[in-house]
């Protein structure tokens, strides 16, 4: 007989665990999620019972760049260390988030439980979440993530988001060379009245020499929210 499970998996502490990502690392799993004032981690054998490490990624003290909501936070492995990209921004007078300065950038620890520690500074200067380093079997690492500029509007020219990608000279060395994957273009895109558009969240896999990444599109507080598929023989595309 097989085995069985019910969802969700993961209810506690709290009832949101937005944007999870995982990682494998010696046979263990490494869950990170969506934190409003820290990422926090829990681990599994099997992917279905897990069990919660704490907070691995704390806001720094003092004029940091991330000071809340700490977004959408991935991790690669390379050489020795972990990588965690993740989204932050300065923190308003009202102690909510200031949309206008979220920026992504980079924490890293020799653990998987860290502590991770920020970067001084973020990695890309312009309105960017939703980070999702790739590398490629051929070793050359590819940073997708979204952004929101006037190109990324829809085409009646509505406020949206939209995913790009570029090389990764090092595992935080950008290589300035940003290219359009998944702008807004269809209606489905945008929430229920179409007052803003999202192409977001992306995820890539390779197979077979093409490249396919998946995306969110709509509003995740309506039923307009669901997934995107766009894919491409490189990177780069079209």
């Amino acid at each position: 007989m097989g085995s069985y499970f019910r969802n969700p998996v993961i209810s506690q502490p709290g009832a949101d665990h937005g944007d999870p990502f995982v990682i494998n690392y010696l046979g263990r799993y490494y869950l990170y999620h969506t934190g409003r004032t820290g990422v926090h981690a829990y681990t599994s054998t099997d992917l279905v019972h897990w069990n919660y490490e704490g907070t691995v990624l704390s806001p720094c003290g003092g004029e940091h760049w991330a000071e809340v909501e700490y977004w959408a936070p991935e991790v690669l492995y390379i050489d020795g260390v972990f990588y965690m990209y993740v989204s932050g921004t300065r923190k308003t007078p009202q102690g909510r988030g200031d949309d206008q300065l979220r920026r992504l950038g980079i924490a890293r620890s020799r653990h998987p439980l860290g502590p991770f520690q920020w970067d001084s500074q973020p990695l890309f200067d312009e309105w960017s979440i939703d980070a999702h380093p790739f590398k490629d079997e051929n070793g050359a690492l590819w940073m997708f993530y979204n952004i929101r500029t006037d190109a990324t509007r829809y085409i009646d020219g509505t406020v949206g988001c939209g995913n790009v990608v570029e090389a990764m000279l090092a595992p935080d060395r950008p290589a300035g060379n940003q290219t359009r994957v998944a702008f807004p273009t269809e209606r489905w895109e945008g929430d229920r009245k179409g007052t803003w558009y999202w192409n977001e969240g992306p995820w890539v896999l390779k197979r077979r020499n093409w490249y396919y990444q998946l995306y969110s599109g709509g509003c995740y507080r309506d039923e307009t929210y669901s997934l995107g598929l766009a894919f491409a023989p490189s990177p780069l595309g079209p």
